[in-house]
């Protein structure tokens, strides 16, 4: 390949490079390992990887690299590298980010947003619309919008000149200056590239593969076959075959050399077609579908392409089904409800880096559950778990997608065996879109049928998920719970299809859930003339729900509504209730330890972006009374200290009375150890240290004298036993349920169709709130997410071949930062003081009902139904 010297300076720094004739991103990570800058879309959409060139920021990733020739190149790396930017600051002090891989391009731009404005406006505080316009190339999957608003103004006005805030979140810093080090950062000695070889068809029998052409190229260190059991492609992008080789380039152009020889079938894509009489039976009798939820594990009846349904959640089915039948027409509300698949689009793609060694198998990984997937591998592979290693130090969010023993783990781990050297595998941004996971798309028909005395409703519902060649969802399942009392028919099925496997997305099965019957129960409430809220009401609702209905009907975004104008511009307001259950890793163990210079408390989890970190040093600082500076964390890696799945809302409700628990068994040990071996007889553990003899001495005074010791406590129980009495998935579901209430103003303009959400209050009743910062991020995300699949995102197929339309996020779209509206979170923390930490989940309840209640707001403001997502211009435009 053509290679040139560039030359150029870097940080501050002279660089000479000989590289070969490609972009800057991959010059500025690869030949000069400056990791901070990040490469997502490669098409300029997402701003990950924006560095400054000659003060201006660029995207780097579309950028050829010999226009560096000659510049001076800032990156991440050398933003405050003589102490932090105001910007850095600030976004440290406004929690500004969650996963931070999408940060440093965040912090580049609005550093020279901030250059730039301080020259012309000196310390006045940007509007948002001015700081919005500046940052208007960048996006970020987590949602962390308002935070990055508060810290760009905060840090124009000099909030932040001199001013060095206390870091909410333990990993701040490693984030804001790129520190942090991702699994698609890791390089090893003697390093190869893996690339899969995938399908280009959605439905073949695989005949024959040649590789004899990629594993004849220079460079070429591998070829394996990743061959369907049954020789049965099922979509496009399903993988065959894979390479390694010694550089990413080689590896590219090996994985388009190796040739697969089909034999066409008939493709089905979509509900229609797969429930069209005479449709294909896509699957046989034997084959069974991937999981996109844990439902998948119930034994279900298939019938061609349908499986399904599971109807165990119903209450008195069929007599709801009759209610229905024999309603008066005028009192039903009955809609065919479709949702549209949601990619799940973590901004760093499915990556592994296996190394296979005769001393054993170390894997770095972007996932959501270090101890699962280590278990998974043994397995997989024959190992005993001693000998298997699984590291996930930072993950650039995941929303579901990376559960499980992926794909991409288990090449990088075939190439490494069969080289044994290293093998880095990790998806592009079009794969990533088009096979690293998807939400269902669902089609729900559902009848609530009441009558003029707004009693509550019979339902029916039949929920159809077409997770490709996935099951599981449950969408009908989740109705059981709400509104509970009448009669209830619920239907669960999975359509069967040539698409690429859903996932567990965020809040599974929930928006589609909730979108539709908050939908219906909405349109009950114009039926009847009564206020949406205070018919729910009259249902009866007591503790967490009365709670919330209390909380909704006093805002003001929802007291003091309007009727919607009638002109071109209508604004609009909705309010839809959400619920999740409450669920916790009872196997979840951690360690707190003494050392002369503080604790540290340690677990095997991963921190995709939620703030684990954080709360597990939140728990032992409650304990000991100490600075955040004194307690270090250690996650991320397996070993004995079994962590949770990051999923199901489970995490924190898991570690965090883990490691309270740890850290007080802690203290009485140093307790007695202060009076017997220091010999303050009498001696008492308080907050900040040890008190004797009317002195208060501090931890670090005390732990310089002591030999340091360790505690490890498993998660302690509820005082009220749980629903379930064995662990199932890896969780028990505990008793409660938390609930939620989110209010969405929009403004729609009915002549060109355009959406955009104006305001959004919200509530959580989820129990105590540990870390109040990172759990209002953790709302902000779930309002972004859930108003992105409400008004933008869509997977598309074509309905003829298979092939993903929507390969990029251009095409692909999701909630920039000018979308985001302005967004009140508040919580009610009560409800679950059985619970050894007083805590529930929030992640899931966060984003469940966002799409059912900004659905009711356009419609509000149309004064017509709004039931399909997401909301396309031609739903709105006026006839």
């Amino acid at each position: 390949m053509e290679t040139d010297a560039l030359t150029f300076e870097v940080n501050g720094e002279p660089r000479v490079v000989e590289t070969p004739v490609h972009t800057a991103v991959e010059v500025i990570r690869g030949d000069l390992g400056l990791t901070g800058t990040k490469l997502v879309c490669g098409d300029g959409s997402c701003g990950a990887c924006v560095i400054q060139v000659d003060g201006v920021p660029v995207a780097s990733c579309v950028l050829p690299a010999d226009h560096l020739e000659g510049s001076q190149v800032l990156t991440i790396e050398g933003v405050g590298s003589d102490g932090l930017h105001p910007v850095q600051r600030a976004f440290i002090g406004r929690d500004a980010l969650q996963c931070g891989f999408c940060t440093p391009g965040f912090v580049l731009e609005a550093v020279a947003f901030y250059d730039a404005w301080r020259v012309a406006r000196g310390t006045d505080r940007p509007s948002r619309s001015e700081v919005a316009k500046a940052l208007a190339g960048h996006l970020c999957r987590c949602g962390a919008y308002p935070g990055i608003y508060a810290a760009v103004q905060d840090a124009c006005e000099g909030v932040f000149d001199t001013t060095a805030p206390s870091p909410t979140r333990v990993d701040a810093v490693d984030k804001v200056t790129g520190a942090a080090r991702f699994t698609v950062d890791v390089s090893l000695p003697g390093l190869l590239h893996g690339r899969l070889v995938r399908s280009p068809l959605a439905h073949a029998d695989l005949v024959d593969v040649d590789g004899s052409d990629a594993i004849a190229m220079p460079g070429v260190e591998a070829f394996i076959l990743l061959l369907p059991a049954d020789g049965r492609i099922r979509y496009v992008g399903e993988a065959f075959a894979a390479v390694a080789a010694t550089d990413p380039y080689t590896a590219e152009r090996a994985a388009d050399a190796v040739i697969g020889h089909f034999v066409e079938r008939d493709v089905v894509i979509g509900i229609d077609q797969a429930l069209k009489e005479g449709a294909m039976n896509l699957h046989g009798r034997g084959w069974k579908p991937a999981g996109s939820n844990e439902f998948a594990a119930l034994p279900a009846v298939r019938r061609g392409n349908l499986r399904g349904p599971m109807s165990a959640a119903s209450l008195h089915r069929f007599q709801a089904r009759r209610a229905v039948e024999n309603a008066d027409p005028e009192w039903v509300v009955e809609h065919r409800w479709e949702f549209a698949a949601q990619s799940h689009t973590p901004f760093e793609a499915h990556s592994c880096v296996a190394d296979w060694t005769e001393d054993g198998l170390t894997v770095f990984v972007s996932t959501q559950s270090v101890s699962k997937v280590r278990q998974l591998i043994a397995s997989h592979f024959g190992l005993s778990v001693e000998r298997v290693t699984v590291r996930a130090v930072h993950v650039g969010g995941a929303f579901g997608a990376k559960q499980n023993l992926t794909q991409e783990t288990v090449v990088a781990i075939e190439l490494s065996r069969a080289t044994g050297r290293p093998v880095r595998v990790v998806f592009d941004g079009r794969e990533e879109l088009e096979v690293g996971g998807v939400r269902p798309g669902v089609r729900v028909d559902l009848a609530l049928a009441g009558s003029s005395d707004a009693r509550l409703p019979t339902l029916t519902t039949a929920a159809y998920s077409d997770g490709g060649t996935s099951a599981g969802q449950a969408v009908a399942t989740l109705q059981r719970f709400a509104y509970p009392g009448s009669p209830r028919s619920l239907l669960d099925y999975d359509v069967l299809t040539n698409g690429p496997p859903g996932r567990p997305m965020r809040a599974p099965g929930g928006p589609a859930s909730f979108g539709s019957l908050e939908g219906a129960v909405d349109e009950y409430a114009i039926l009847l003339g009564i206020d949406a809220i205070e018919l729910r009401r009259t249902w009866g609702a007591s503790g967490l729900r009365a709670r919330v209905y209390d909380w909704a009907s006093d805002r003001p975004l929802w007291r003091d509504r309007q009727s919607p104008d009638a002109g071109r511009f209508r604004v609009g307001v909705g309010v839809a209730f959400g619920l999740w259950a409450y669920l916790y890793d009872p196997d979840t163990r951690v360690e707190v330890r003494s050392t002369r210079d503080g604790f540290v408390v340690a677990n095997a989890t991963q921190d995709i972006g939620t703030g684990t970190r954080t709360v597990l040093v939140s728990a032992v600082r409650e304990v000991f009374g100490v600075d955040r500076d004194l307690v270090d964390v250690e996650i991320g890696t397996s070993g004995p200290l079994w962590g949770p799945t990051s999923s199901a809302s489970r995490t924190a409700t898991s570690v965090f009375p883990a490691a309270e628990a740890a850290a007080r068994s802690l203290a009485g040990r140093l307790e007695e150890a202060v009076r017997s071996e220091l010999g303050m007889t009498g001696a008492q553990v308080v907050s900040g240290g040890v008190s004797h003899a009317g002195e208060f001495i501090p931890w670090p005074e005390v732990l310089a004298r002591m030999e340091p010791m360790s505690e490890v406590a498993v998660r302690p129980p509820d005082t009220r036993l749980p629903l379930t009495p064995t662990t199932l998935q890896g969780v028990k579901l505990g008793q409660g349920i938390t609930h939620s209430a989110h209010i969405v103003e929009v403004e729609v303009d009915t002549r060109l169709g355009r959406i955009r959400a104006l305001r959004v209050d919200a509530v959580l009743a989820v129990g105590r709130i540990h870390v109040p910062d990172l759990a209002r991020s953790q709302a902000y995300g779930g309002v972004a997410q859930g108003i992105g699949h409400a008004l933008y995102e869509e997977r598309i197929l074509d309905p003829n071949a298979g092939l993903n339309i929507t390969t990029n996020l251009d095409q692909y779209r999701i909630m920039g930062i000018a979308d985001m509206p302005e967004t009140t979170v508040e919580f009610i923390e009560e409800g679950f003081d059985h619970s050894p930490s007083g805590s529930a989940g929030l992640s899931e309840l966060a984003v469940a009902a966002v799409p059912a209640a900004t659905a009711n707001a356009v419609s509000n403001a149309l004064g017509r139904r709004i039931i399909s997502l997401p909301i396309r211009p031609e739903h709105v435009i006026s006839p």
